[in-house]
């Protein structure tokens, strides 16, 4: 092979490793609105009802999970690029609402009538209505997991 067509593998991973770090940097965090995950925050999602494990969903989730209003179909976010979320990712990430109510709530709440409605609402969370309901909150709070669908058409590479 000539001198001319001989490529150093070393040299390319490391420029690849040097254009990763660097995007990394700058893609994904565009266009994002940031919420701060606070006791507070979480304590005021539970008193919402509904609404509120949207919400705390739609705050744990961001930057994962899309809904596509166009085609009706939630989105995975795979590291580079959506992809349809064919295995039900979204509706199982639902637990992670439960995992964060069951987590943080005790901390700030002693009252012993309180985790009687915890656990309630973790039992509510952990039912395919309250899953289906939890997912469509996220879709339709303030900081909402959805987007009208047009917006992948502009950025082809992202799905």
């Amino acid at each position: 092979m000539p001198k001319a067509q001989l490529i150093n593998l070393v040299d390319v991973r490391e420029k690849v490793k040097a254009r990763v770090a660097e995007e990394s940097l700058t893609i994904g965090e565009q266009d994002v609105k940031k919420i701060e995950i606070s006791p507070q925050f979480i304590l005021t999602c539970f008193q919402a009802n509904e609404l509120g494990d949207g919400a705390l969903y739609a705050a744990l989730h961001r930057n994962r999970f899309l809904y596509n209003n166009a085609s009706q179909e939630w989105l995975c976010w795979t590291g580079n690029h959506w992809k349809r979320d064919s295995l039900q990712e979204a509706l199982s990430g639902v637990e992670e609402v439960v995992n964060t109510y069951s987590r943080e709530l005790p901390k700030i709440i002693a009252d012993a009538s309180f985790f009687k409605d915890l656990y309630k609402r973790i039992q509510r969370l952990r039912t395919n209505r309250g899953r289906k309901n939890t997912i469509e909150a996220a879709t339709t709070c303030e900081d909402r997991l959805s987007i009208i669908g047009d917006e992948l058409d502009c950025k082809p590479l992202l799905f």
